[in-house]
């Protein structure tokens, strides 16, 4: 069985929004524990799964308001990220089958990466228009 990298919250993934990066540090928690369930009783993982969808989908509206309201200039492309992340998930969950083990490696090394990748990469480039708006507002 494939065993894979926690992911581990730093504060330098901040996005000066609490409520976000409280967001990411739950989308964090959420993907380890997907992990954790998998290396311990795979064949569990749907209903888990089908949350982190769900949780996402929230997640991803309040990250989509804040950008739209600070008027972030590459909100167009972190909003197709968004789409694409949870189209590639239902595709996942849709074909998915508890003892599919290939498929199952497969979608977690995609939910692994994406997250991760996708929290201190893209989403670290609004928290810094963020910061430069809040200053600008201060001066």
């Amino acid at each position: 069985m494939q065993q894979f990298k926690r992911l581990v919250w730093d504060p330098k993934y901040t996005v000066h929004v609490q409520e976000l990066d409280a967001q990411h540090q739950r989308l964090f928690t959420i993907t380890n524990d997907i992990l954790d369930l998998y290396e311990d009783r795979p064949g569990e993982l749907l209903p888990s799964l089908q949350d982190l969808v769900e949780y996402s989908c929230t997640h991803f509206r309040s990250e989509n308001a804040v950008m739209i309201e600070s008027n972030y200039p590459d909100y167009a492309e972190q909003n197709s990220q968004h789409y694409d992340f949870i189209c590639t998930m239902q595709d996942f969950l849709k074909n998915y089958k508890a003892h599919d083990s290939d498929l199952t490696v497969k979608m977690l090394t995609y939910l692994q990466g994406w997250v991760y990748s996708h929290t201190v990469h893209l989403d670290l480039k609004y928290g810094q228009h963020l910061l430069r708006k809040q200053t600008d507002n201060k001066k």
